[in-house]
């Protein structure tokens, strides 16, 4: 299993363009919804690594998520 700090670190880079839940959890290989939303998508919104692109609707179906910061390599 990915490391925390490894994994977010891997979604920054792959969301340095705005994807859906859909294609994040695909490229992370986790098919369980509700398991991606509350342990790994919602922390990384609180603390500020992945940003909403229609932040005033949250359930759209229009939504992506994209990296608030670049990454080093």
């Amino acid at each position: 299993m990915q490391d925390t700090g490894e994994r977010a670190m891997s979604i920054v880079r792959f969301c340095s363009e705005p994807r859906t839940r859909e294609e994040i959890q695909k490229f992370l290989g986790i098919k369980n919804r509700d398991y991606f939303r509350k342990e790994i998508l919602n922390p990384l919104i609180e603390i500020g690594i992945l940003e909403p692109t229609v932040p005033d609707k949250p359930t759209s179906r229009l939504q992506k998520y994209v990296a608030k910061r670049a990454v080093r390599d």
